[in-house]
C-alpha cells in the first residue's frame, strides 16, 4: 500500500476549494458521546440533513446496481489509492474535511471488509498520524 504523503493537507485544500465553489454542502451537527460496554462512541445528528437536496433523475430499470462513487466529480476527487481504492470528499459532509475511502469496483456495503479495504483504511490513519493529527 502506498504512503499517503500530505493527505491531511490535500483533504483540507480540496475541501476548502469545494466549499467555496459550492460543490459541497456542509451540514452542522450536534454531537453526543455514547458509552456501550465501556467503549465511547461519537454520534452526530444533523437535523438539516432532512432538507438535503434530492435528485430529479428517475431511476431507470437496470440490472446494474447504482454506484454513487462511479466517476466522481473532479471537484471532489482527492486521489487514487492503488490498487483498489480512491479518496473523495463527501458531497454532504457533517464534519470539516469529511472524506470517503471508496472502492474502485462496486461492492455492496453489507459485504465484509477485505484485506485491501483494511490496508487502505490503515494507510489513511497512518497518514494522519504521521502528520501529527489524530
Amino acid at each position: 500500500m502506498a504512503t499517503l504523503r500530505n493527505l491531511p493537507a490535500l483533504v483540507r485544500k480540496k475541501f476548502s476549494s469545494a466549499q467555496q465553489q459550492g460543490d459541497l454542502t456542509f451540514y452542522a451537527t450536534q454531537v453526543c458521546i455514547l458509552q456501550c460496554r465501556g467503549l465511547p462512541f461519537q454520534l452526530r445528528f444533523s437535523p438539516s440533513l432532512a432538507n438535503k437536496p434530492k435528485s430529479n433523475k428517475t431511476k431507470a430499470a437496470s440490472s446494474k446496481p447504482f454506484d454513487p462513487f462511479e466517476d466522481p466529480p473532479a471537484c471532489l476527487y482527492i486521489m487514487s489509492l492503488p490498487p483498489s481504492h480512491f479518496i473523495v470528499l463527501n458531497k454532504f459532509p457533517v464534519i470539516p474535511d469529511h472524506f470517503i475511502l471508496a472502492t474502485k469496483d462496486f461492492k455492496q456495503q453489507t459485504k465484509l471488509l477485505e484485506k485491501d479495504d483494511l490496508e487502505a483504511a490503515y494507510a489513511c490513519l497512518r497518514a494522519y498520524r504521521d502528520d501529527g493529527e489524530e
